[in-house]
C-alpha cells in the first residue's frame, strides 16, 4: 500500500488559463512543492 507521500508523487497539477498571472503560477509552484506533486503544467505567455 502506498503512503500519502508516495501517492502524492503520482499526481500533477495544471493551470491552463491563458490569462494566468505570474503570481498565481508562483503560488501553484509553492503548493506543488508543499505536497511533493509529480509535475506542474502552466500556459504562461510573457507579455511583450
Amino acid at each position: 500500500m502506498l503512503t500519502v507521500e508516495q501517492l502524492a508523487k503520482k499526481f500533477d497539477m495544471a493551470i491552463l488559463n491563458q490569462d494566468t498571472q505570474e503570481a498565481a503560477i508562483r503560488e501553484a509552484c509553492k503548493t506543488a512543492k508543499e505536497y511533493n506533486l509529480a509535475a506542474l503544467y502552466t500556459h504562461y505567455v510573457d507579455p511583450i
